[in-house]
C-alpha cells in the first residue's frame, strides 16, 4: 500500500459515524410527536404515524408502488460501503480494516472517534 494519510484513515471512520449518527437522528424525529403549537399548521403527531396513516389526519395517500426488486437489485449493485468505496483505494480499506480488527473492533463514537484515527494511523505505521 502507498503511503496512508491521516485523511484516508479520517474518512474510513467518520463518514459511517456520521451516516450512523444522521440515520439515528432521524429515526429519533420521525418516530416521536412533535409538541402541539396553536400557531404553526403542522400536526402534532409522529411524522412516521402521519406518512403510514394519512386518512386519520385528513390526508390523502399519495405514496407511489415501487416493485422491491427493483429496490433489491440496485442494492446489489452497490459496494458494501458505498460512501468508503468512492473516496478509499480498495488496499487502504483493507490496511485499516486488519488495524481496527487488530484494535477489537470497538464502537466507534464520537468520543473515540480520533483516538481511533490515531491508533489505526499508529498500527498501519508500525508494520509497514
Amino acid at each position: 500500500m502507498k503511503e496512508t494519510s491521516w485523511i484516508d484513515i479520517y474518512l474510513y471512520i467518520w463518514i459511517p459515524l456520521i451516516q450512523q449518527l444522521l440515520d439515528e437522528y432521524s429515526d429519533h424525529v420521525n418516530h416521536n410527536r412533535r409538541q402541539a403549537n396553536k400557531n404553526c399548521l403542522l400536526l402534532s403527531a409522529a411524522p412516521h404515524f402521519c406518512y403510514s396513516c394519512p386518512n386519520r389526519f385528513g390526508g390523502m395517500n399519495c405514496g407511489i408502488s415501487v416493485d422491491m426488486q427493483l429496490i433489491d437489485d440496485a442494492i446489489a449493485t452497490l459496494q458494501s460501503d458505498p460512501l468508503i468505496a468512492q473516496y478509499l483505494p480498495e488496499d487502504a480499506k483493507v490496511a485499516f480494516e486488519i488495524a481496527y480488527n487488530c484494535l477489537g473492533r470497538p464502537r466507534v463514537e464520537l468520543t473515540n472517534a480520533w483516538e481511533l484515527v490515531h491508533k489505526i494511523q499508529e498500527i498501519i505505521v508500525n508494520t509497514s
